[in-house]
C-alpha cells in the first residue's frame, strides 16, 4: 500500500508546530486537506486527533463540531452521493 491508496487518514497524537512566520500548523501535503478538530488551537492545548482528506470531487468531509468540539475528539460526516453519509469518530484515549 502507498499514500495514493487512501482518501482519508486519522492520526492520533500528530505533528503540529511553528510552520513559519511565528504561525502553528499541521504538516502540509500537496493534494491533502488537513482537518483540525477545534479552530484555532490555544497554544496552551496539545493536539491529539487530526485528519487528512484527500481532494477529490465526489465526496465531501465535514467536522461536526456541533457534537464535539476537543482537541482529543473529531466527528467527521461524509457524504459520497449516491450513498447514506456515515459518521467517523476519531478519539485520543491517553492510558491512565
Amino acid at each position: 500500500s502507498t499514500i495514493h491508496d487512501f482518501d482519508i487518514i486519522l492520526l492520533t497524537e500528530p505533528w503540529f508546530g511553528n510552520i513559519g512566520n511565528n504561525q502553528r500548523g499541521p504538516v502540509a501535503g500537496p493534494g491533502w486537506t488537513p482537518i483540525l478538530p477545534v479552530q484555532p488551537i490555544p497554544d496552551e492545548i496539545t493536539l491529539r486527533v487530526m485528519v487528512y482528506v484527500r481532494h477529490r470531487n465526489d465526496f465531501t468531509v465535514t467536522l461536526r463540531s456541533d457534537l464535539a468540539k476537543d482537541a482529543d475528539i473529531q466527528i467527521l460526516q461524509i457524504d459520497q452521493p449516491p450513498h447514506t453519509p456515515i459518521i467517523v469518530t476519531n478519539i485520543y484515549n491517553q492510558r491512565a
